[in-house]
């Protein structure tokens, strides 16, 4: 799975009207500081030792002594074990007479032999004695060596006997008892498993459609569950092109690299990867939408800033706003992501880029004031039961979570409590740091806080393990992405179905019914069959929704829902939110956006792990409305 990282500073002036003014034109632009760029492939993993070796032994026998036990520290060449030598002892015995013996012989042999030759070289004896000496002289001495053979064999059984470490590490496995027979066959009979654990591996299975991006010394970033406030760092030093093919999903293995100076890390962990397949820090970035930005004709509107175009424009151009002109400049680009485009050449910090037109969404307000306007009609207004609704979809009692980074422990909740009641639209809104990405994860039940209790549905979530976890998610939640988060290769309708293929009490015909079902809902009845590259990014997200309902979750999870996503196709998105609202759907939707708040029953805003405003929203903005005045996009 992949997303998408960045860390921009960007000037966005959005504003509202009621539903009866006129709506006004205005630039959106984008403020060109140095910033970061980054995107990542995620993954899961086991981990390995590098080096892990099984210590067995060669001969049979009974264990005698063990001088190592589970977790010890052993180094190469120490004794391990003994394995009881009487046998082997007598053994070497045996073969030391049985070498003597047929030295004596072979000597014999030989003497007899030389006595025999130098007859025969004088003709005092026949060629039959002769022969005769000489084959016993040659058997004697093939017997002789064969002893000698034995004998060493023998001595080398009872050097086995003593079992001593090939490596340094840690015996992380014993596999015998003293007293225990072992008998040594093809296979070798296993003592001990010994690992070095000061380097450690992940192997983890990346998704085919992503595994293009995956490149031999990415810098890696992994966590595990037995150390949640810990994050590992490592690097992808093999990609490995054979495939493996579970439920018609093909997974690549890639090696991850990892000092375990502490030894935190042990064989047999699931480590959650993060691959950062671009990592740029001080660059020069715009959204991508500024390089598909077509300014109005000059004098068509003199409160908006005038194009002033280029005689021989470039290959790639941007509109930058200098004064009340609206300059087209030549760019060189760099690399890109799916949001944004690096640029060389061409721009300074300071300059700001022309993004889009839209319409003026927000009346002159007070700083830090909320600006509560006409409310339009047939949208449903929040009462006095909404705020009381006995009902409770999700309570956080005094919600705190704490990561350490380093030496540091970094508060990103800091005893956050509110309830909320079914059939709310809320809003949860703050800047980057103010610990909302954290509360999202949270509420989605994909991470455990530090204290506090979680109830989602009455259910206490907090002392769930990790397949408890998964299982309320997939019945309790739907999820709606800022990237949509579709399988590329799959129709719509497949992808819909993704989440009631976990849920065994579905039958195929009453999957695919309910899938589409919730695409004619949303309004894709003509696309069942389209897969994603088949369609715009508003319809991607239709889909994405039409994937939450599906399993008639409690509650409708949205992070960023619009962000990626032009004015036009936001306030569509909204209205279908706002629908879905008017029906009864419990919606959380997470944001950046303060101009989200105006259309949503309540609105929780956070500031450094702290809520510093709950307030609900008498006047909800019909988003329709909005929609219908913005003008229609021409290609």
């Amino acid at each position: 799975m992949r997303y998408i990282n960045f860390m921009p500073a960007a000037a966005i002036v959005m504003a509202v009207t009621s539903c009866s003014e006129k709506p006004r034109m205005e630039l959106e632009t984008y403020t060109v500081e140095p910033t970061s760029m980054s995107e990542i492939v995620t993954a899961t993993g086991t981990m390995e030792s590098v080096t892990s070796v099984d210590v067995g032994t060669q001969v049979t026998g009974i264990i005698d002594k063990l001088y190592v036990d589970y977790n010890d520290t052993v180094t190469k060449g120490q004794l391990l074990a003994e394995i009881e030598k009487t046998l082997l002892d007598s053994e070497l015995k045996s073969a030391d007479a049985s070498m003597a013996s047929a030295k004596a012989n072979y000597e014999y042999a030989k003497k007899n032999y030389e006595r025999d030759k130098a007859l025969h070289d004088e003709q005092l004896i026949s060629d039959y004695e002769f022969q005769t000496s000489k084959k016993d002289f040659d058997v004697a001495r093939l017997s002789y060596e064969k002893t000698q053979a034995d004998r060493v064999r023998a001595a080398k059984n009872l050097n086995y006997a003593e079992i001593y470490s090939p490596i340094d590490g840690i015996v992380v496995s014993r596999e015998v008892e003293v007293g225990q027979t072992v008998v040594s066959s093809m296979n070798v009979a296993n003592l001990y498993v010994i690992a070095d654990l000061d380097n450690m591996q992940v192997v983890g299975a990346v998704d085919e459609a992503d595994i293009g991006q995956v490149k031999v010394g990415q810098h890696v970033t992994f966590t595990v569950d037995s150390y949640p406030d810990d994050t590992f760092d490592g690097t992808v030093t093999q990609v490995r092109i054979n495939p493996t093919t579970t439920n018609n999903v093909v997974t690549y293995e890639v090696i991850v690299g990892a000092a375990n100076p502490e030894h935190k890390l042990i064989p047999g962990m699931t480590a959650n990867l993060t691959i950062y397949t671009l990592e740029l820090n001080d660059v020069t970035a715009v959204p991508l939408k500024a390089l598909k930005f077509q300014p109005t004709p000059a004098g068509e509107d003199d409160k908006l800033p005038q194009p002033k175009p280029l005689s021989e424009p470039g290959k790639h151009t941007l509109w930058v706003v200098r004064g009340n002109d609206l300059v087209q400049t030549d760019v060189e680009l760099g690399v890109s992501n799916s949001v944004y485009q690096q640029i060389k050449t061409g721009l300074k910090p300071g300059d700001k880029v022309a993004l889009q037109y839209h319409l003026q969404m927000m009346q002159p307000q007070k700083e830090g004031q909320v600006k509560r306007i006409r409310s339009c009609p047939n949208l449903r207004v929040p009462t006095e039961r909404d705020k009381t609704m006995p009902k409770e979809i999700i309570r956080l009692d005094n919600i705190k979570r704490y990561f350490k980074v380093g030496d540091e422990t970094v508060k990103a909740l800091r005893g956050v409590s509110f309830t909320i009641y079914e059939g709310e639209f809320v809003t949860i809104m703050g800047t980057s740091g103010s610990g909302k990405s954290t509360l999202l994860n949270t509420l989605g039940c994909l991470d455990t806080p530090t204290s506090g209790e979680y109830y989602l549905d009455g259910i206490p979530v907090r002392g769930m393990g990790k397949n408890e976890r998964a299982k309320i998610r997939n019945r309790k939640i739907g999820f709606i992405f800022q990237n949509y988060n579709l399988l590329p290769k799959t129709t719509s309708l497949e992808n819909v179905e993704l989440p009631l293929l976990y849920n065994s009490s579905v039958s195929a015909k009453e999957r695919a019914q309910r899938a589409e079902r919730c695409l004619r809902e949303v309004g894709l009845g003509e696309r069942l069959y389209h897969k994603s590259n088949q369609m715009s990014g508003g319809q991607q997200q239709r889909v994405a929704i039409a994937r939450a309902l599906v399993n008639n979750p409690v509650i409708l999870l949205a992070d960023e829902a619009t962000g990626n996503l032009d004015t036009r196709t936001s306030f569509s998105i909204l209205t279908l939110f706002q629908r879905l609202y008017k029906e009864g759907k419990t919606i959380i939707f997470v944001t950046h956006n303060p101009e989200i708040a105006l259309y949503s029953s309540r609105n929780i805003t956070l500031r450094d792990g702290h809520i510093v405003s709950d307030e609900y929203n008498n006047d909800i903005q019909s988003a329709e409305e909005v929609y219908r005045n913005l003008p229609a996009e021409n290609d």
